[in-house]
Order: C-alpha cells, then sequence, then structure tokens
C-alpha cells in the first residue's frame, strides 16, 4: 500500500488524501543546567527525555473533518499508537497529544473545502 506512515489504523497518505508535507522530529539530550553562586552555572545529564514529533499537512475537499475525527477517536482511546513509516521502519509507540485543525474556504455548512491539520505525538515509555 502507498502511505507515509500509519499511526495505528490512521493512514498517512497521498492516495488517501491524508498526506503531512512537514515532519518535525525533536529529540531531548538530557541536560540540565545547575546554577551555582560565584561560578559559571555546570551542566548534568540526567537521562533523556521522550521525544517529540509534529507531522503537518493540509487535506483537500471536503472529507478533512472525517479524517482527523478518525485521529481524535484514537486519541480518545487513551492508549498509545504504534508508528510505521511507509518504509517499513517501526518507530514505536507514541501518545498524540494534540490533533489541532484549521478549516478554509468555508462553505454555507461549516465545511471546510481546505483542512489544514497538525498532530503532536510524544513517545509512549512504560
Amino acid at each position: 500500500m502507498n502511505q507515509q506512515a500509519a499511526l495505528g489504523d490512521f493512514i498517512f497518505s497521498i492516495h488517501k488524501g491524508t498526506a503531512f508535507d512537514s515532519w518535525l522530529r525533536t529529540s531531548d539530550g538530557g541536560y540540565v543546567t545547575i546554577e551555582r553562586a560565584g561560578r559559571f552555572p555546570a551542566s548534568q545529564q540526567v537521562g533523556r527525555g521522550l521525544d517529540a514529533l509534529t507531522v503537518a499537512g493540509e487535506i483537500i475537499g471536503l472529507e478533512g473533518g472525517d479524517a482527523l475525527n478518525a485521529l481524535r477517536a484514537l486519541q480518545a482511546s487513551g492508549r498509545p499508537q504504534s508508528l510505521v513509516m511507509g518504509s517499513g521502519e517501526v518507530l514505536g509507540e507514541w501518545k498524540i497529544m494534540r490533533v489541532i485543525e484549521r478549516r478554509s474556504r468555508v462553505l454555507d455548512d461549516g465545511e471546510g473545502m481546505v483542512t489544514e491539520f497538525t498532530v503532536e505525538l510524544e513517545a509512549y515509555a512504560s
């Protein structure tokens, strides 16, 4: 199947019209700064933080709200979701922290012809 990635049952795909066009992954090195009187602050490694991932895209057509509702249903389940890239690379389990939706070219019924979305994920650690 042609897909960019699968988050649980949700498929990010150009073919399905649910493609993302940007990907931002942040990894925390686990350093903190400790202030010291009369000296420069010290750095200390306290353990890696959880990775964060933000994907954003645009859905053209009236199905944008339905696609994002499917993501919200996964979010509402309260369970981490597996993230697998279209290449087959398994990135592990992730929590859906936020689903952000912006509609434009809104019709009389409130549906947007263009739905921009941002999905914020955080790695799940048990």
